[in-house]
Protein backbone atom coordinates (compact mmCIF):
# COMPACT_ATOMS: atom_id res chain seq x y z
CA UNK A 1 0.00 0.00 0.00
CA UNK A 2 1.17 3.45 -1.09
CA UNK A 3 2.00 6.19 1.55
CA UNK A 4 2.22 9.61 1.31
CA UNK A 5 5.96 11.40 1.99
CA UNK A 6 4.43 13.73 4.41
CA UNK A 7 2.91 12.48 7.38
CA UNK A 8 0.98 15.59 9.14
CA UNK A 9 0.41 12.66 12.19
CA UNK A 10 4.20 12.36 12.52
CA UNK A 11 4.94 15.92 11.66
CA UNK A 12 2.60 17.34 14.85
CA UNK A 13 4.00 14.89 16.92
CA UNK A 14 7.60 15.58 15.96
CA UNK A 15 6.88 19.06 17.77
CA UNK A 16 5.77 17.51 20.79
CA UNK A 17 9.00 16.21 22.21
CA UNK A 18 9.55 13.01 24.66
CA UNK A 19 8.60 14.90 28.08
CA UNK A 20 5.08 16.18 26.38
CA UNK A 21 3.70 13.30 28.10
CA UNK A 22 4.70 13.56 30.71
CA UNK A 23 3.80 17.30 31.52
CA UNK A 24 0.49 16.90 30.19
CA UNK A 25 -0.51 14.25 32.33
CA UNK A 26 0.59 15.88 35.27
CA UNK A 27 -1.34 19.21 34.22
CA UNK A 28 -4.29 16.63 33.69
CA UNK A 29 -4.17 14.82 36.94
CA UNK A 30 -4.60 11.09 34.75
CA UNK A 31 -2.09 8.87 34.55
CA UNK A 32 0.63 8.58 31.80
CA UNK A 33 -0.68 5.80 29.79
CA UNK A 34 -4.16 7.03 29.63
CA UNK A 35 -2.52 10.62 28.82
CA UNK A 36 -0.36 8.79 26.08
CA UNK A 37 -3.41 6.95 24.18
CA UNK A 38 -5.23 10.63 24.70
CA UNK A 39 -2.45 11.92 22.54
CA UNK A 40 -2.51 9.20 20.28
CA UNK A 41 -6.32 9.55 19.39
CA UNK A 42 -6.70 13.24 19.39
CA UNK A 43 -3.70 14.28 16.70
CA UNK A 44 -5.42 11.99 14.01
CA UNK A 45 -8.83 12.57 15.53
CA UNK A 46 -7.98 16.53 14.53
CA UNK A 47 -6.60 16.10 11.66
CA UNK A 48 -9.99 14.04 10.30
CA UNK A 49 -12.17 16.57 11.65
CA UNK A 50 -10.32 19.25 9.93
CA UNK A 51 -10.50 17.26 7.08
CA UNK A 52 -13.96 17.21 7.27
CA UNK A 53 -14.69 20.95 7.93
CA UNK A 54 -12.95 22.03 5.19
CA UNK A 55 -14.46 19.15 2.03
CA UNK A 56 -16.83 22.57 1.68
CA UNK A 57 -15.60 26.17 0.00
CA UNK A 58 -16.78 28.24 3.16
CA UNK A 59 -15.36 25.56 5.80
CA UNK A 60 -12.12 25.46 3.79
CA UNK A 61 -11.82 29.05 4.06
CA UNK A 62 -12.71 29.35 7.72
CA UNK A 63 -10.03 26.58 8.31
CA UNK A 64 -7.81 28.44 6.24
CA UNK A 65 -8.40 31.43 7.98
CA UNK A 66 -7.85 30.10 11.16
CA UNK A 67 -4.20 28.17 10.26
CA UNK A 68 -3.34 31.75 9.42
CA UNK A 69 -4.43 32.86 12.40
CA UNK A 70 -2.54 30.12 14.66
CA UNK A 71 0.64 30.97 16.72
CA UNK A 72 3.13 28.96 15.01
CA UNK A 73 5.95 30.32 17.78
CA UNK A 74 4.98 28.35 20.63
CA UNK A 75 6.12 24.91 18.11
CA UNK A 76 10.19 26.08 18.96
CA UNK A 77 8.63 26.23 23.37
CA UNK A 78 5.96 23.98 23.43
CA UNK A 79 7.41 23.52 27.42
CA UNK A 80 6.67 27.43 28.06
CA UNK A 81 2.64 26.50 27.62
CA UNK A 82 2.62 24.41 30.57
CA UNK A 83 2.75 26.19 33.99
CA UNK A 84 0.55 29.46 35.33
CA UNK A 85 -1.11 30.43 31.74
CA UNK A 86 -1.51 26.96 30.66
CA UNK A 87 -5.37 27.62 31.29
CA UNK A 88 -5.18 30.55 29.06
CA UNK A 89 -3.81 28.47 26.13
CA UNK A 90 -6.26 25.60 26.81
CA UNK A 91 -9.73 27.50 26.72
CA UNK A 92 -7.87 29.86 23.47
CA UNK A 93 -7.42 26.37 21.68
CA UNK A 94 -10.99 25.30 22.84
CA UNK A 95 -12.70 28.72 21.70
CA UNK A 96 -10.75 28.12 18.29
CA UNK A 97 -11.97 23.91 17.82
CA UNK A 98 -15.72 24.63 18.73
CA UNK A 99 -15.93 28.17 16.14
CA UNK A 100 -14.16 25.83 13.56
CA UNK A 101 -15.87 22.63 13.77
CA UNK A 102 -19.64 23.24 15.82
CA UNK A 103 -20.89 21.83 19.30
CA UNK A 104 -21.78 18.45 17.67
CA UNK A 105 -18.40 17.60 16.27
CA UNK A 106 -16.55 18.80 19.22
CA UNK A 107 -18.33 16.57 21.65
CA UNK A 108 -18.39 13.74 18.99
CA UNK A 109 -14.49 13.68 18.91
CA UNK A 110 -14.30 13.98 22.77
CA UNK A 111 -16.41 11.63 23.47
CA UNK A 112 -14.40 9.02 20.98
CA UNK A 113 -11.10 10.12 22.89
CA UNK A 114 -12.29 9.73 25.71
CA UNK A 115 -13.77 5.65 25.49
CA UNK A 116 -10.35 5.18 23.30
CA UNK A 117 -8.35 6.63 26.46
CA UNK A 118 -9.95 5.92 29.52
CA UNK A 119 -9.59 10.03 30.30
CA UNK A 120 -11.92 12.23 31.71
CA UNK A 121 -14.47 14.04 29.43
CA UNK A 122 -12.58 17.40 31.28
CA UNK A 123 -9.54 16.11 31.10
CA UNK A 124 -9.68 15.64 26.59
CA UNK A 125 -11.26 18.80 26.47
CA UNK A 126 -7.76 20.50 27.87
CA UNK A 127 -6.06 18.17 26.00
CA UNK A 128 -7.32 19.13 22.56
CA UNK A 129 -7.14 22.86 23.84
CA UNK A 130 -3.33 22.26 23.74
CA UNK A 131 -3.28 19.90 20.56
CA UNK A 132 -5.83 22.13 18.59
CA UNK A 133 -3.50 24.98 19.42
CA UNK A 134 -0.05 23.10 18.11
CA UNK A 135 -1.62 21.31 14.96
CA UNK A 136 -3.03 24.51 13.57
CA UNK A 137 0.43 25.98 14.33
CA UNK A 138 1.75 23.05 12.42
CA UNK A 139 -0.15 23.77 9.35
CA UNK A 140 0.78 27.06 9.15
CA UNK A 141 4.15 26.08 8.76
CA UNK A 142 3.55 23.60 6.10
CA UNK A 143 0.90 25.92 4.50
CA UNK A 144 3.25 28.67 4.43
CA UNK A 145 6.51 26.64 3.53
CA UNK A 146 4.15 25.22 0.45
CA UNK A 147 2.35 28.42 -0.23
CA UNK A 148 -0.95 26.87 -0.24
CA UNK A 149 -4.55 28.50 -0.58
CA UNK A 150 -7.36 27.30 1.27
CA UNK A 151 -7.97 24.74 -1.90
CA UNK A 152 -4.43 23.38 -1.17
CA UNK A 153 -4.80 23.48 2.11
CA UNK A 154 -7.75 21.33 1.63
CA UNK A 155 -6.18 18.84 -0.65
CA UNK A 156 -3.37 18.24 1.58
CA UNK A 157 -5.45 17.64 4.69
CA UNK A 158 -7.47 15.41 2.30
CA UNK A 159 -4.16 13.49 0.92
CA UNK A 160 -3.54 12.35 4.61
CA UNK A 161 -7.03 9.73 4.71
CA UNK A 162 -4.44 6.86 4.49
CA UNK A 163 -2.21 8.08 7.18
CA UNK A 164 -5.49 8.69 9.32
CA UNK A 165 -7.01 5.64 9.14
CA UNK A 166 -4.11 3.88 9.74
CA UNK A 167 -3.46 5.81 12.93
CA UNK A 168 -6.67 5.24 14.53
CA UNK A 169 -5.67 1.38 14.46
CA UNK A 170 -5.00 0.86 18.03
CA UNK A 171 -1.55 1.21 18.44
CA UNK A 172 -0.10 2.34 15.64
CA UNK A 173 1.90 5.46 16.95
CA UNK A 174 3.32 6.67 19.49
CA UNK A 175 4.40 10.20 21.18
CA UNK A 176 8.02 10.86 19.48
CA UNK A 177 10.51 9.59 21.98
CA UNK A 178 8.36 7.39 23.50
CA UNK A 179 8.04 3.44 23.89
CA UNK A 180 4.74 2.13 24.92
CA UNK A 181 5.13 0.20 28.45
CA UNK A 182 3.33 -3.01 28.83
CA UNK A 183 1.96 -2.26 31.82
CA UNK A 184 1.57 -6.26 33.20
CA UNK A 185 -0.38 -7.09 30.22
CA UNK A 186 -0.91 -10.46 29.43
CA UNK A 187 -0.86 -10.99 25.54
CA UNK A 188 -3.70 -13.10 23.91
CA UNK A 189 -3.14 -16.64 23.25
CA UNK A 190 -4.50 -18.29 20.97
CA UNK A 191 -3.67 -21.72 18.46
CA UNK A 192 -2.28 -19.20 15.48
CA UNK A 193 -0.14 -17.07 17.79
CA UNK A 194 1.27 -20.04 19.47
CA UNK A 195 1.90 -21.83 16.31
CA UNK A 196 3.81 -17.97 14.85
CA UNK A 197 5.84 -17.82 18.00
CA UNK A 198 7.09 -21.44 17.46
CA UNK A 199 8.07 -20.71 14.21
CA UNK A 200 9.52 -17.34 14.33
CA UNK A 201 11.55 -18.99 17.34
CA UNK A 202 12.73 -22.10 16.68
CA UNK A 203 10.96 -23.46 19.77
CA UNK A 204 8.28 -26.35 19.48
CA UNK A 205 5.82 -25.70 22.09
CA UNK A 206 2.37 -27.68 21.98
CA UNK A 207 -0.43 -26.52 20.55
CA UNK A 208 -3.69 -27.41 20.93
CA UNK A 209 -5.69 -28.90 17.82
CA UNK A 210 -8.91 -31.15 17.97
CA UNK A 211 -8.89 -34.13 19.44
CA UNK A 212 -4.94 -34.43 20.87
CA UNK A 213 -5.92 -33.25 24.75
CA UNK A 214 -9.37 -34.94 25.18
CA UNK A 215 -8.92 -37.59 27.55
CA UNK A 216 -6.87 -35.38 29.50
CA UNK A 217 -9.50 -32.72 28.95
CA UNK A 218 -12.75 -35.51 30.36
CA UNK A 219 -10.03 -36.20 33.59
CA UNK A 220 -10.20 -32.77 34.87
CA UNK A 221 -13.91 -32.31 33.81
CA UNK A 222 -14.41 -35.47 36.42
CA UNK A 223 -12.53 -33.94 38.82
CA UNK A 224 -14.15 -30.51 38.98
CA UNK A 225 -17.53 -31.54 38.98
CA UNK A 226 -17.81 -31.87 42.84
CA UNK A 227 -16.18 -28.44 43.08
CA UNK A 228 -18.45 -26.80 41.23
CA UNK A 229 -21.67 -28.84 43.16
CA UNK A 230 -19.69 -27.17 45.88
CA UNK A 231 -20.01 -23.74 44.80
CA UNK A 232 -23.22 -23.79 43.66
CA UNK A 233 -24.59 -24.75 47.16
CA UNK A 234 -22.63 -21.86 48.01
CA UNK A 235 -23.81 -19.54 46.19
CA UNK A 236 -27.42 -20.48 46.60
CA UNK A 237 -26.77 -20.37 50.73
CA UNK A 238 -25.11 -16.60 49.96
CA UNK A 239 -28.18 -14.98 47.60
CA UNK A 240 -30.80 -16.26 50.82
CA UNK A 241 -28.75 -15.09 53.69
CA UNK A 242 -27.97 -11.55 51.42
CA UNK A 243 -31.61 -10.88 50.46
CA UNK A 244 -32.55 -8.24 53.54
CA UNK A 245 -30.01 -6.02 52.50
CA UNK A 246 -30.84 -6.53 48.43
CA UNK A 247 -32.59 -2.37 49.09
CA UNK A 248 -29.19 -1.17 50.16
CA UNK A 249 -27.11 -2.77 47.01
CA UNK A 250 -30.15 -1.19 44.82
CA UNK A 251 -29.38 2.13 46.30
CA UNK A 252 -25.11 1.63 46.09
CA UNK A 253 -26.27 0.86 42.48
CA UNK A 254 -28.35 4.01 41.79
CA UNK A 255 -26.08 6.54 44.04
CA UNK A 256 -23.27 5.49 41.90
CA UNK A 257 -25.29 5.67 38.64
CA UNK A 258 -26.13 9.22 39.43
CA UNK A 259 -22.67 10.26 39.88
CA UNK A 260 -21.70 9.19 36.46
CA UNK A 261 -24.64 11.14 34.94
CA UNK A 262 -23.29 14.22 37.34
CA UNK A 263 -20.22 13.64 35.52
CA UNK A 264 -20.98 13.04 32.39
CA UNK A 265 -23.53 16.49 32.36
CA UNK A 266 -20.56 18.44 33.80
CA UNK A 267 -18.33 17.29 30.78
CA UNK A 268 -20.97 18.30 28.37
CA UNK A 269 -21.22 21.66 29.50
CA UNK A 270 -17.45 22.25 29.93
CA UNK A 271 -17.41 21.22 26.30
CA UNK A 272 -20.50 23.46 25.06
CA UNK A 273 -19.06 26.38 27.07
CA UNK A 274 -16.03 26.06 24.82
CA UNK A 275 -17.55 25.76 22.00
CA UNK A 276 -19.88 28.91 22.68
CA UNK A 277 -17.18 31.24 23.53
CA UNK A 278 -15.29 30.70 20.15
CA UNK A 279 -18.34 31.13 18.27
CA UNK A 280 -18.61 34.21 20.06
CA UNK A 281 -14.92 35.23 19.67
CA UNK A 282 -15.42 34.75 15.98
CA UNK A 283 -17.95 37.38 15.23
CA UNK A 284 -16.91 40.51 13.97
CA UNK A 285 -18.90 41.86 12.02
CA UNK A 286 -22.74 41.46 10.75
CA UNK A 287 -21.58 39.05 8.19
CA UNK A 288 -19.94 36.76 10.80
CA UNK A 289 -22.66 37.08 12.40
CA UNK A 290 -24.70 35.64 9.79
CA UNK A 291 -22.54 32.62 9.76
CA UNK A 292 -22.68 32.06 13.15
CA UNK A 293 -26.77 31.87 13.72
CA UNK A 294 -26.76 28.00 12.67
CA UNK A 295 -24.08 27.17 15.31
CA UNK A 296 -25.71 29.64 17.96
CA UNK A 297 -29.49 27.71 17.21
CA UNK A 298 -27.41 24.02 17.25
CA UNK A 299 -26.12 25.10 20.54
CA UNK A 300 -29.40 26.18 21.76
CA UNK A 301 -30.83 22.79 20.64
CA UNK A 302 -27.80 20.97 22.39
CA UNK A 303 -28.54 22.58 25.74
CA UNK A 304 -32.27 22.48 25.85
CA UNK A 305 -31.72 18.35 25.68
CA UNK A 306 -29.03 18.77 28.83
CA UNK A 307 -31.77 20.32 30.57
CA UNK A 308 -33.95 17.77 30.49
CA UNK A 309 -31.65 15.76 31.76
CA UNK A 310 -30.45 18.23 34.52
CA UNK A 311 -34.02 18.34 35.49
CA UNK A 312 -34.22 14.56 35.93
CA UNK A 313 -31.46 14.52 38.40
CA UNK A 314 -31.77 14.75 42.16
CA UNK A 315 -31.55 18.23 44.24
CA UNK A 316 -28.37 17.28 45.48
CA UNK A 317 -27.26 16.23 42.22
CA UNK A 318 -28.37 19.62 40.78
CA UNK A 319 -26.27 21.07 43.28
CA UNK A 320 -23.18 19.44 42.09
CA UNK A 321 -23.93 21.01 38.66
CA UNK A 322 -24.79 23.99 39.43
CA UNK A 323 -21.75 24.63 41.79
CA UNK A 324 -19.24 25.12 39.07
CA UNK A 325 -21.49 27.46 37.06
CA UNK A 326 -21.40 30.63 37.64
CA UNK A 327 -17.84 31.70 36.72
CA UNK A 328 -17.76 30.16 33.11
CA UNK A 329 -21.28 32.13 32.55
CA UNK A 330 -19.37 35.42 33.60
CA UNK A 331 -16.67 34.95 31.12
CA UNK A 332 -20.36 34.00 28.17
CA UNK A 333 -22.01 37.29 29.52
CA UNK A 334 -18.86 39.38 28.72
CA UNK A 335 -18.46 37.72 25.34
CA UNK A 336 -22.20 38.24 24.56
CA UNK A 337 -22.18 41.86 25.58
CA UNK A 338 -19.41 42.63 23.37
CA UNK A 339 -20.56 41.38 20.67
CA UNK A 340 -24.21 42.87 20.71
CA UNK A 341 -22.65 45.64 20.68
CA UNK A 342 -21.38 45.06 17.18
CA UNK A 343 -23.14 48.01 14.88
CA UNK A 344 -25.69 45.47 13.10
CA UNK A 345 -25.57 42.35 15.13
CA UNK A 346 -28.22 42.74 17.69
CA UNK A 347 -30.97 42.65 15.06
CA UNK A 348 -29.88 39.54 14.13
CA UNK A 349 -28.74 37.20 16.71
CA UNK A 350 -29.48 38.74 19.64
CA UNK A 351 -32.81 37.52 20.44
CA UNK A 352 -30.75 34.01 19.92
CA UNK A 353 -27.56 35.15 22.29
CA UNK A 354 -29.81 36.13 24.83
CA UNK A 355 -31.43 32.89 24.87
CA UNK A 356 -28.05 30.90 25.14
CA UNK A 357 -27.10 32.97 28.06
CA UNK A 358 -30.23 32.22 29.73
CA UNK A 359 -30.33 28.42 29.11
CA UNK A 360 -26.79 28.48 30.54
CA UNK A 361 -28.03 30.67 33.43
CA UNK A 362 -31.01 28.13 34.25
CA UNK A 363 -28.48 25.14 35.40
Amino acid sequence: MSRNSLNLIDLVKGYLGGDFTNRMSSLLGERPDRTRSGINAAVPGLLSAFDDAASTPDGARRLSSAVDDADDSMLGNIGGMFGAGSGSWINRGSGMLGSLLGVGTLSGLTGNIGRSSGLSGKSVTMLLGFLGLLTLGALKREKQTRGLDSTGLSNLLASQRSNISDATREGTFKTAGESEPDYGREPLRDVTETDRRSRDTGRYEETYRPGTREPARRSRLGSLLPLALLLIGLGLIWHYASRPTSRTVQAGREETGGLAQVTKLKDQLISTQAAAYGILRSIKDPVSADAAAPKIQALNSTLDQMHNTFESLPSESKSAVTSFMPSATDRLRTEVDRVLNIPGVSDRIGSQLREMLTKFQSF
